[in-house]
Parts: C-alpha cells; structure tokens; sequence
C-alpha cells in the first residue's frame, strides 16, 4: 500500500496594506484597485493626507425654533465675526453659545437664505438674499433693507469682483451691478441674450485669478442654469475699454444652484456639477467638459456613483461646497459637498 503523499504547506507571507487615504473608489474593479483607496468608504473622510473617522458634533445654538437653512457669517474690522442662523424665516444671533434670544429679523419667507461680505465706503457689510424677500444688510451693529435701486426684484444670488457687487434674479439671463466700493445705491442691468449661447438664467458668479490672488488679471464669471460660463475681463461694465467678453465655457450643469454651485479653494475655483466637482482653471486653456471631467475632476474616482446620485437628487435642497480651512491649527482640510458626500457616502 502506498504511503499518502505529504501535503504541501503554504507559507504565509506579510503584505503591508496602505490605508485608504485617497479615499472612495467606486469606478475601479476592487482587483485593479490602487492601494490608498477603498470601495466602500462610510462614515470616513481623508484629512492631512489620511483617512480618519468622520469628526462628530457638538451642541451651539439651542432654542430655535424649526431647522436651520442658512448660517450668515459677517467678517468685520479687525477680528469682529458674528453668526447668524435663519430658521423658521426669521434671522438669529448665535454668535455667542446656548440659548438665542429674540429674532434679529423677522418675516422673511423663506429661510434658505445667503450672504456675502462686501466692504464698502460705510464699513463692512453682509448682504443677505433668498430671491423671494427684499435683501436685508448687516453692518456690524444694525440691520436695514438694502438700498439698491434699479432692480426689479429680489436678488437670488451675489458676488463681488473688483471692488464692486454683482447680482442676479433667479431665472433672469443677465446680472447687474453697483458701483465701485459701494453696497447700496443705483444698480445697472447688463443682459447676456445673443452671448449665452444655451439659453437659462445666470445663478451665480465667482472670480478665477490669473496671478494667484486678486489682481488685475482676475476673470469674473457668470454661470448659467444651463451649464456655461461667460467670461468676463476688466473692472467696469459700464465701459467696453474696461471690461471684454473672452470666453464661453461649455461646462456641465450646476447643482447647489442658486450661489452654491461654487466655491473659492486656494487659488481656483471649485464647481459643483452633475459630473462632479471640478476646478474651474482647467477649462482656461480651452479644455473640453469630458476632459476635465476624465482628467481633473475631484470625483473621477466615484464619477459614475456621483452621476447617479446627482440626477436622482439634483433638485434636492442642501447641495453645495463648504470649504473648511480652520478646522485645526495645523492642517488644512479640503472642501466638503453636501447631500452627504463630503468623504463617502
């Protein structure tokens, strides 16, 4: 009787694994996958260049009266910052931690409200919107209507650009803007039919620099509801000698619209689209949308997952990015989008 051949004994071998610090992946097979990513990714984000438990939260404001739907941050001289909470259509103080007090504003109809930081002549100054009641503005010390003229309803979205606002109405295809260094007064319609080639209204406006800050080689753009940016150089519309159209971009159509559809990072601009969040530098070159899309967006790695989470949700409340900063005193943190894809699922 033959004696049974022994059996061949494996031996185990260590593989160092990196931690999924590039974070979610779900566009590569799990066998072709890179190290540093991960195919499930809930309830972590990557900050500092790894990959950490989400942070929790911790109690401030207490009192309110229904959810909040819009923070109101005034950055005044020196280092003066308040904040404000509009909930159930009525503003709020929580500078201060615990319980709020008395409504600061009252009689709005929406709470779904945004702001921007304007200085002017007459000091620093929030400017407040919804598009569906009379913009309200902040000084440090008081709150008024804002005293605009030559607008013929009420503003959906802002933005500053050397030195002065520029605005819109939602669905209006054009934008309107004040004079240099002032927060109130005349205003002047500047329409875009015949240069918008898609059609839709403006929803919002950034600046992309040219040197890596603000200087005179910024670019103001107006993006559309129909995904194109037209691109403006110069200081004063008033003027062709001081402001050009040189560009149209093609990009895909925002979400977060109105206002939040982007948001400054670092020296570009980031946008939120229904093919995901892509910087807005890459397109200068002339680059096409599936280009950038393939080549430099934030989510190309979860790119097909975004798609479809996006056209189920993209009329949803809540979309937008909110690049965080000051989270530590020693690491920066990148930017996080809302509907809870800020690092995962």
């Amino acid at each position: 009787m033959r004696a049974p051949s022994p059996v061949a004994r494996g031996t185990a071998q260590l593989a160092a694994i990196a931690a999924p610090w590039r974070g979610w992946n779900t566009r590569d097979p799990l066998a072709g996958m890179e190290q540093g990513y991960a195919p499930i990714f809930d309830n972590f984000a990557v900050e500092g260049g790894q990959a950490r438990v989400r942070r929790g939260w911790t109690g401030w404001a207490t009192g309110l009266p229904a959810r909040v739907n819009g923070l109101l941050h005034f950055a005044g001289a020196g280092a003066t910052e308040q904040l404000f909470a509009v909930s159930d259509a009525d503003i709020y103080d929580i500078t201060t931690a615990g319980a709020v007090g008395a409504a600061v504003v009252t009689g709005l109809t929406t709470s779904r409200m945004d702001s921007i930081n304007f200085a002017a002549s007459g000091g620093n100054f929030i400017l407040c919107f919804n598009g569906a009641d009379t913009p309200q503005t902040y000084d440090g010390s008081a709150w008024a209507n804002w005293a605009a003229t030559g607008i013929t309803g009420n503003i959906s979205w802002a933005g500053q650009s050397m030195g002065r606002i520029f605005c819109g109405l939602s669905g209006y295809l054009g934008f309107y803007y004040g004079a240099a260094g002032a927060i109130a007064g005349a205003y002047t319609a500047f329409p875009l039919q015949g240069i918008a080639r898609k059609g839709g209204g403006v929803c919002a406006m950034t600046t992309l620099s040219g040197d890596g800050g603000d200087g005179p080689q910024d670019l103001t753009l107006f993006i559309t509801t129909e995904g194109e940016a037209i691109v403006y150089a110069g200081s004063d519309p008033s003027s062709s000698n001081t402001w050009s159209l040189v560009g149209r971009w093609a990009l895909p159509r925002p979400i977060g619209a109105p206002h939040r559809c982007v948001a400054n990072h670092g020296g570009d601009v980031l946008y939120l689209s229904d093919a995901g969040i892509l910087p807005l530098s890459a397109f200068r070159t002339g680059a096409d949308a599936a280009a950038v899309i393939d080549k430099a967006a934030l989510t190309r790695a979860i790119g097909e997952t975004w798609r479809g989470i996006a056209a189920d949700t993209r009329t949803a409340a809540g979309w937008g990015i909110v690049p965080l900063t000051r989270y530590s005193t020693d690491r920066q943190c990148p930017p996080r989008v809302g509907r809870r894809l800020s690092g995962g699922r």
